[in-house]
């Protein structure tokens, strides 16, 4: 479905993504994890066409991303960044309701507003869809646009099928519980058929949801793999500072899943 080929981007003598080539086929939800300045979100805008690479190439559907127009691109994939500015006083619905505005495309009345009001209801924002942008809080914020970016994926989908979709660190101004519906909606679209890239952090919460571990060292891909295989007490050591315990995890080199936080809770 989405495929950067041989990518390399440099900044100030740096080079921040190093001819990483890397695929996110349909239906599979994908987290590109590492440390602070890894590569993450770089790449990240690179495969979704918002920077452009000064070598290698992004194919979306076979089609080199570079030669589609705006508004052909925008019905493929839908990218929610780390954060979002608004020069307006939107209220949440009217800022959901940009996700369907691609030019080209026409909806009924009645089709844009049931696709508007699916999208609030995923994100837990049906309740706050008429209050202003400014009076919401941090983590309301990133979830009306979050539910922009869904609209704009399932209006693409009319016809076209599910597109990519692309999440810069989604669960970060988020409580618990939205956390988990954040990542729900990622993975219901990728399950439906689409793809989900999304960039994290917290490993525990991330092999929880992925398929894949796709993860960023130095504008490298350092390992590319199901999280229980990737995630190893050396991988953590290099890549992430962290050296555990021995008795935290299996010897270096044996695969594992990450514990639970479930798992260090007292009964009851």
């Amino acid at each position: 479905m989405l495929r950067g080929e041989n990518l390399m981007v440099a900044r100030g003598g740096r080079r921040l993504v190093d001819d990483v080539t890397v695929a996110f086929p349909a239906g599979e939800f994908a987290v590109l994890v590492g440390p602070n300045g890894a590569g993450k979100s770089t790449l990240l805008k690179l495969l979704s066409g918002e920077m452009r690479p000064d070598g290698g190439r992004v194919l979306i559907g076979g089609e080199a991303l570079a030669a589609m127009k705006p508004a052909a691109l925008a019905l493929r994939r839908a990218v929610l960044p780390q954060a979002s500015a608004l020069a307006f006083p939107f209220t949440v619905r009217e800022i959901a309701a940009l996700g369907v505005t691609i030019p080209g495309l026409a909806l009924s009345r009645a089709e844009a507003a049931a696709i508007v009001d699916r999208a609030l209801a995923a994100v837990d924002l049906t309740d706050r869809a008429d209050r202003l942008h400014d009076a919401l809080s941090g983590g309301e914020r990133q979830r009306a646009h979050l539910a922009r970016v869904l609209a704009q994926l399932w209006v693409g989908a009319i016809g076209r099928g599910p597109g990519v979709l692309m999440l810069d660190e989604p669960t970060a101004a988020q409580d618990l519980s939205h956390q988990l519906a954040v990542l729900d909606a990622a993975r219901d679209h990728a399950r439906a058929g689409g793809a989900a890239i999304v960039v994290l952090h917290d490993l525990n919460l991330a092999a929880r949801y992925a398929d894949r571990f796709v993860v960023v060292h130095e504008g490298r891909v350092a390992a590319d793999g199901a999280p229980a295989a990737v995630v190893t007490r050396r991988l953590l050591a290099e890549v992430f500072s962290v050296a555990l315990p021995p008795n935290e995890v299996p010897p270096a080199g044996v695969p594992f899943a990450l514990p639970q936080l479930a798992d260090r809770l007292p009964a009851g």
